[in-house]
């Protein structure tokens, strides 16, 4: 697996718990998950996105397959305890290589900003349509970078997103990899394959919503400063003059936000 560009901090695994509070409607607006009766939930973390899935499906049962004994020690905190013994079962594993016998009990495979940071996502992927059950879907939520546009101009935010992107390819990740969904569930052998663009556009319309987005991504970009400061690949003077323009959107009426990530779904015939 290759470094982690957000880091295992107390401080990012909170943010994982404010991120899918902020991204969980998007995520799952175009999402059905009400036939599934086991679901695989790839790349669970610290069972932030699992808890916003059974708030949705309070029935599920859920195995969630963590690399991170770091993260799944701190699942068992976020997760009630009654849960964990009835609903959800964790499981330390990497996801490109499992003991799970093929055409398993899962009926589902959930995956959310994950193979973005996995050297071989086709393996990931190989893997999963191994251990389900024919007839299972593959629901796949994944980043596109590229896509963020911010109004008024924000150059130094702009540069140091740029770096963010290049920095993740240095450690085997793609910021990008949602554009490559299709091609990946494809070459993984699963059929039904559809694959759409989720735009996120809001301006002075939606205010509330607009500044909570940027508020956000004003903390995924803090996220990455550190393992970029370790490695040489960012400088602090730039983090600071892109700070202050994150800051000087919240404050501008005129403010545009927008970025689109990518969902893809396929089935295991």
């Amino acid at each position: 697996m290759s470094a982690y560009i957000h880091g295992y901090s107390e401080e990012e695994q909170t943010r994982l718990v404010s991120q899918s509070q902020v991204l969980s409607p998007f995520i799952f607006d175009r999402l059905d998950l009400t036939s599934v009766n086991h679901l695989l939930e790839v790349g669970s973390g610290v069972g932030a996105m699992t808890l916003e899935i059974l708030e949705r499906y309070p029935t599920l049962q859920i195995t969630c397959l963590e690399i991170s004994a770091a993260q799944l020690a701190k699942a068992k905190v976020n997760l009630p305890k009654a849960i964990i013994e009835t609903q959800v079962h964790l499981r330390q594993a990497d996801a490109r290589h499992t003991d799970f016998k093929e055409n398993s009990t899962f009926d589902a495979a959930f995956l959310c900003w994950i193979l973005e940071h996995v050297p071989q996502p086709e393996q990931v992927l190989s893997e999963l349509f191994r251990i389900l059950k024919k007839g299972s879907q593959i629901m796949v939520t994944e980043v596109f970078h590229n896509s963020l546009e911010l109004y008024p101009s924000c150059p130094n935010v702009m540069t140091y997103w740029q770096k963010c992107i290049d920095f993740q390819s240095t450690i085997e990740g793609d910021a990008n990899i949602g554009h490559r969904l299709g091609n990946l569930l494809y070459d993984a052998g699963f059929s039904d394959i559809q694959v759409q663009p989720y735009p996120m556009f809001f301006d002075k319309s939606q205010p509330q919503m607009r500044n909570k987005l940027i508020n956000y991504w004003h903390g995924l970009m803090l996220s990455a400063l550190e393992s970029m400061l370790e490695n040489d690949y960012c400088s602090i003077e730039l983090w600071k003059k892109a700070e202050a323009e994150i800051l000087n959107l919240l404050n501008d009426d005129e403010a545009i936000f927008y970025y689109s990530f990518m969902q893809g779904t396929a089935t295991k015939e």
